[in-house]
């Protein structure tokens, strides 16, 4: 198996070949698991369901595996945002292995993570570490799930679900339960780069399809939350 890391871009190529059946037959049915299509308006490719499977079942080991650690600490994922970017309310910001990645990217990033500021000068040294602060509170989280019940868009059970700023934080928006959603990775993503709009009605989350989904926009609910 090779992992290799795009030099010229961001992103990377991880190819594989398995000749125990055994070890394939683990891999493929677990990603044959997370990679059916998550409602009826997912327009993911097949390839595409399957890179972010891959990538959600290990995101979901590293919130929840018992992993080695590293340096003394759990694995988790470092984000390098430059002080001229970072005065500039952040545009872009580089991750340990490569890669610039976009604000949708960051911001997602953001929303249900531990967060560690290190401000870095033109010479990449860091002028100041401040001290890590959780984004969303484990009670808050219980609580969001309570209400949710898993992903408020398909149904996917809450531990492998991230929590999701209605309003952004980093737009005056609250950390409290009206403004937030719990949403599995792949309609965390989804929220992020598309026209998809979510927001709390009656109580409930709800979500408003682009309307090249829906030319009348009607708001949706997961099934798990229809009643």
């Amino acid at each position: 198996m090779a992992i290799t890391r795009h030099p010229d871009r961001a992103g990377g190529t991880i190819k594989g070949r398995f000749d125990n059946p055994v070890l394939f037959a683990t891999i493929a049915t677990l990603i044959d698991a997370k990679s059916k299509p998550a409602t009826s308006d997912d327009q993911r490719s097949t390839g595409q369901r399957q890179a972010e499977a891959l990538a959600d079942v290990c995101g979901y080991v590293l919130d929840h595996g018992d992993v080695p650690r590293a340096g003394g600490h759990r694995p988790h994922l470092n984000v390098h945002i430059p002080l001229a970017e970072l005065e500039n309310r952040v545009r872009t910001a580089v991750l340990d292995f490569g890669g610039t990645i976009a604000t949708k990217d960051l911001r997602l990033l953001a929303c249900n993570a531990g967060v560690i500021p290190i401000v870095m000068n033109g010479d990449s040294q860091p002028l100041d570490i401040g001290r890590a602060n959780r984004v969303i509170p484990d009670g808050m989280r219980r609580a969001v799930a309570a209400r949710d019940r898993g992903c408020a868009r398909c149904g996917r059970p809450a531990s492998w679900c991230d929590i999701h700023h209605i309003v952004e934080w980093q737009n005056g928006g609250p950390t409290e339960i009206n403004n937030l959603v719990m949403l599995c990775k792949m309609h965390h993503r989804e929220i992020h780069a598309t026209e998809w709009i979510v927001w709390i009605g009656d109580g409930r989350p709800e979500f408003i399809p682009p309307r090249w989904v829906d030319p009348d926009q009607i708001p949706r609910r997961s099934t798990m939350l229809a009643v």
